[in-house]
């Protein structure tokens, strides 16, 4: 992790706008009706004075994880597509992401996949290694980190208004 927190500073994270986050923008969290954010609810994480970006990167990752079939959201799955989509629209018509926060998304999102495959693998968690069905969500993990930089981040940042 200190090689990607690297990485994140040397390409500006630390420099991004801090704000107050909600700290769990996961799919269970952000009601949606239709193309509009209804409501977000559980506002128990909430941060004062963080960088936004890794709350709305671990948003788009989370609704991409929905079903664990395929945690790219940018491939694939239209519905998992617009649910980001749709999110991203909203948090942008209300405080507007700048170039350089869009532009560090792909590597937030690659962090945040590490970031959460070391934090299911760890021996104290539930997730076990030996369960057929982790073994291949981890699997599914690894493929989509090896996609991360062959993927279209423009299709998503062009929707962006």
């Amino acid at each position: 992790m200190d090689a990607i927190e690297q990485n994140l500073a040397e390409l500006g994270y630390d420099t991004l706008p801090k704000t107050v986050v909600h700290g769990d923008y996961v799919r269970k969290n952000v009601i949606l009706n239709g193309n509009e954010v209804a409501l977000v609810i559980d506002w128990d994480r909430v941060v004062l004075k963080e960088t936004r970006m890794y709350d709305i990167v671990w948003a788009m990752f989370s609704f991409a994880a929905v079903g664990t079939e395929n945690i790219s959201f940018l491939e694939g799955d239209e519905e998992k597509f617009k649910d980001v989509n749709t999110f991203l629209k909203a948090y942008h018509e209300v405080n507007p992401l700048t170039s350089d926060e869009m532009r560090l998304i792909p590597e937030i999102y690659r962090a945040i996949m590490i970031e959460f495959f070391s934090y299911t693998n760890n021996p104290h968690k539930q997730i076990s290694m030996r369960n057929p069905d982790s073994l291949n969500f981890y699997r599914k993990v690894l493929e989509n980190l090896k996609k991360i930089d062959t993927l279209d981040w423009e299709k998503l940042i062009n929707l962006i208004p």
